[in-house]
């Protein structure tokens, strides 16, 4: 490892002496091509928020897009490691392996589903338990940018849009294929091709990808059965299960303004840390199985040059499946093996009608899904079928000032109606100032594992208010935003006393206020900084403490240092704060950690290659995830010392382009 090390320094400061001498005769064309790199910190366009093409500046709300070039320069590898980086973004990992996406306080110990998460622009989430996993697996070569929206969404994109929206935008131009090594018996593979004929409006494109790794080094602490008489039938301390095998399918075909896109997912990996927190199983077993396919056609027609009309349908299946997975391992008293599934079939269509002119944009739109999900266990069979209607208006009043109004109405029949309103404001000063103001209500009804047991339960609401402040020029952008949310009836999972039976109920109200800071600038033609800081505090207002699981600060900051055009070196920092427990957890918060990862990136352009290689966690920090206990019977039976995670770890990966 030191000598690693060494290699980094050495290549660094050898490049940065022979870089000094020829700092100030650079050729005219190195200049603009520089300052067209640096350009592209305020170019950026997006249609995620309001599904009309702006500038991500000028939109309302808070949009952040990252392009590939970044994530690839920052040593970032998959979307996961890109989402980490963002301000006020969490990724939480629960006992059994399932990743929470939270955004600013909001996740983790609450129920599942309250961001939206779409490839393409189409939907991943489901209405079993609304597991993302698998956008966070996407590797970085294969996107042209990621999107995400701060606050809620659902006037737009309805359900699940409730603490926010991330958008992930597959390769548009160009092939390639990769190879990845690592530490932990890491192997990854991607193969990726663009087609676009020259004679007729046809283009294919497409994508494989495997990835196969044991995960973690980490070794736990005591386990459940650290509190109990039978303690001498723990495997803990011990290493656990943290083993993953994933395989990602992408193909779409366009031909004029009709387009197909077919995606097949599957996920499986290890037991991690047990179901009910016992270290059971020790082999190199995948128990945990998640599938998804999804089919899309979709059809834009152009009526006239002011209006047009995109309509689309398709059908997606999620199935999750556990196999040697137990509640309670072999030898405890109350052993239980869990062998289910659950399958969600959904069929879905909608219609969106757009009219704009030079001032005004007016968005239509209408939907209907169907959905069938089938539990073996029970073998039982339900159903749900939705119907949302919208409608937005965006408009400038004068110049330099814009506004957009929403609203839609989603219809269930199996929970409650929802409204989302939206009003936002959009002032340009002038082309350096942007102030920006918004009012969004945004919902997320109960999934079906959750009415499962309880079917009293009603959707969860939002209101959240946002203001924000944005500089920007030619080589640096700045953005303070300030949010006060209140969340109502938000679903949160507990157990009966006395009972190890789960339930789900409705929690009266949560308030969520914060800052977010965001700093992004080119301090020289070869340097790069960019750095943000978030503050979130959440309070319960039945009990008076924090959300549980949350850390109230979190920061990041990033350093890319390119002496040459084809050479960049990158180092990142991530703070996350103490973390707050459950209610009845009554041990003190989880300590904040510091993180620091290295990379370099070598472009060889004359044979389109890139070399990649890094360091993650450089220091080799302890670094934990607080243990959940709301689900358990004694809280008391859990990991005393909680999650570890993976420890220093290196990674490689070589990429052709053709």
């Amino acid at each position: 490892m030191k000598s690693i090390l060494f290699i980094f320094l050495f290549v660094f400061v050898t490049t940065s002496i022979l870089n000094a001498g020829n700092t100030n005769i650079k050729a005219k064309h190195d200049d603009l091509e520089q300052l067209n790199k640096l350009m592209s910190i305020i170019d950026k366009y997006s249609d995620l928020v309001t599904k009309t093409r702006m500038n991500s500046d000028f939109v309302p709300g808070l949009l952040t897009v990252v392009t590939r070039n970044e994530m690839e320069l920052s040593g970032l590898k998959t979307v996961e490691d890109v989402l980490k980086t963002l301000a006020g973004v969490h990724i939480y990992s629960d006992s059994i392996g399932f990743r929470t996406i939270s955004i600013r306080g909001i996740g983790s110990a609450t129920a599942l589903g309250h961001v939206k998460v779409m490839l393409n622009n189409i939907s991943l989430n489901d209405s079993i338990s609304s597991v993302s996993d698998f956008i966070l697996d996407y590797p970085v070569e294969l996107l042209q940018r990621i999107e995400l929206i701060r606050g809620p969404g659902s006037a737009i994109y309805g359900e699940q849009a409730y603490t926010g929206v991330i958008n992930v935008i597959t390769r548009k131009a160009n092939s390639i294929v990769s190879f990845g090594i690592g530490s932990l018996a890491t192997f990854s593979s991607s193969a990726l091709f663009n087609y676009q004929s020259q004679e007729y409006p046809f283009r294919l494109s497409g994508f494989v990808h495997q990835f196969k790794s044991d995960g973690s080094d980490a070794t736990t602490g005591p386990d459940a059965y650290h509190s109990q008489e039978n303690r001498d039938l723990s495997l803990a301390p011990g290493p656990s299960n943290e083993m993953t095998d994933r395989h990602l399918n992408f193909f779409k075909l366009d031909y004029a303004n009709t387009s197909f896109t077919t995606k097949f997912s599957q996920l499986n990996h290890g037991d991690s840390m047990g179901m009910e927190h016992y270290l059971y199983n020790l082999r190199e077993d995948t128990p945990t199985q998640l599938r998804q396919q999804i089919f899309q056609l979709s059809q834009k027609i152009q009526i006239n040059p002011y209006a047009k009309i995109n309509i689309k349908g398709g059908f997606q299946s999620h199935k999750c499946i556990f196999e040697h997975k137990y509640f309670f391992p072999p030898g405890h008293p109350y052993y239980m093996e869990l062998n289910v599934s659950y399958l969600e079939r959904k069929n879905y269509t909608s219609l969106d009608f757009f009219y704009k002119n030079n001032k005004h944009r007016l968005l239509f739109a209408s939907g209907y899904a169907s959905e069938k999900h089938i539990y073996t266990r029970v073998h039982l069979d339900l159903y749900r079928h939705s119907f949302f209607g919208l409608t937005q208006y965006e408009g400038q009043l004068f110049e330099g000032f814009s506004v957009t109004c929403g609203l839609r109405y989603d219809n269930y029949n199996d929970v409650d109606d929802s409204l989302s309103p939206r009003f936002a404001g959009v002032y340009r000063f002038n082309s350096n100032h942007i102030f920006k103001c918004q009012y969004q209500e945004a919902f997320r009804p109960p999934t079906k594992t959750e009415l499962e047991s309880s079917t009293h339960l009603t959707s969860s609401k939002i209101k959240t208010y946002e203001l924000s402040y944005t500089y920007k020029d030619t080589f640096s952008r700045v953005r303070f935003s300030l949010y006060e949310s209140e969340l109502k009836d938000v679903v949160q999972l507990t157990v009966f006393p006395n009972s190890p039976v789960w339930n789900y109920e409705n929690i009266s109200m949560v308030r969520a206020k914060g800052l977010e800071i965001e700093l992004e600038t080119s301090i020289s033609q070869q340097i790069k900084l960019t750095t943000n800081a978030a503050y979130m505090h959440t309070k319960n207002l039945d009990t008076g403490i924090s959300m549980p699981l949350q850390a109230e600060f979190m920061s990041n900051a990033g350093l890319m240092y390119s002496p040459f055009k084809f050479l960049c070196f990158s180092t990142r920092y991530h703070y996350m704060g103490n973390r707050s427990r459950e209610i009845e957890d009554q041990r003190a918060d989880l300590a904040g950690f510091h993180k620091v990862d290295a990379s370099m990136r070598i472009h060889a352009k004359k044979i389109s290659t890139k070399i990649r290689l890094g360091i993650d966690n450089i220091l080799n920090e302890d670094i934990y995830t607080p243990t959940a206990t709301s689900h358990l019977m004694n809280k008391e039976h859990t990991y005393p010392g909680d999650y570890p995670l993976k420890g220093r770890t290196m990674w490689f990966d070589i990429i052709y382009e053709f």
